[in-house]
């Protein structure tokens, strides 16, 4: 069944990274709703490569829940916060937060992925 970018449910997107694991990929990108913290938290818990998302959220908030209860791990997940979804100020908002929970802004630019490490 073909899936658009953050559609899997946790079952689905558990059998896709259990199929990709073995390839050793940089990150496994938006399996689920960026929204869905809970179930972004038990991807985390089943799969042990780095996982990517952001990528389609639009305020520093969203952001911030996403990091507290969305499960990623600082040592190794990517997270894709696109500055041309966000105003300027926003963004730098929002990586003044990620800079105060751990993660590393890096070298922003569009669609480019943002190191937590």
């Amino acid at each position: 069944m073909r899936r658009r970018h953050g559609r899997y449910d946790l079952d689905e997107a558990i059998a896709c990274g259990d199929a990709i694991a073995p390839y050793k990929l940089r990150w496994y990108e938006e399996p689920l709703d960026p929204l869905d913290y809970l179930l972004h938290a038990a991807l985390a818990m089943r799969y042990a490569p780095p996982l990517a998302t952001g990528e389609n959220l639009f305020s520093m908030q969203d952001a911030r829940n996403l990091i507290r209860h969305g499960g990623l791990r600082a040592d190794r997940d990517w997270l894709q916060f696109d500055p041309r979804c966000l105003r300027a100020w926003e963004y730098l908002r929002t990586l003044d937060m990620l800079s105060a929970h751990g993660c590393r802004g890096g070298a922003a630019c569009p669609m480019a992925a943002i190191s937590s490490r």
